[in-house]
């Protein structure tokens, strides 16, 4: 018997990874998954007066149940943003931009998600 991690991925779902004990005499299936499906995610961060967008400008998104948080890079001066893999729930956000971090705020996504966010940021 030996344990393994098992993963699984899919671009509209939320991805998933779990250690199985796997006895390979053992008839199959030795794993079952079921993935969430996720919720869009996307729109435009405000950053506070005093702080400009940089070179490596990033806003970290925690679920406030817990669970590791999402980097998201900004890729524009705009601050656009879509994060993928994202469930209905409640969040924390924050920004970072070079040295300065602004205060983290919380925001909703409903069972459809939201493709037109307005993140304002203030400043910590």
């Amino acid at each position: 018997v030996r344990r393994r991690r098992i993963s699984a991925s899919h671009p509209n779902y939320r991805s998933d990874s779990e250690r199985k004990r796997v006895d390979p005499a053992e008839a199959g299936p030795h794993a079952r998954f079921e993935l969430d499906r996720s919720v869009p995610c996307k729109g435009r961060a405000f950053l506070p007066p005093g702080m400009e967008p940089g070179e490596r400008t990033a806003m970290s998104v925690r679920s406030t149940d817990g669970g590791r948080a999402r980097w998201h890079r900004f890729d524009d001066d705009e601050l656009t943003f879509a994060i993928s893999g994202m469930l209905p729930g409640t969040y924390r956000a924050f920004v970072w931009s070079g040295r300065q971090r602004t205060a983290s705020l919380t925001f909703e996504l409903g069972p459809n998600g939201d493709e037109d966010l307005a993140l304002r940021f203030e400043a910590r």
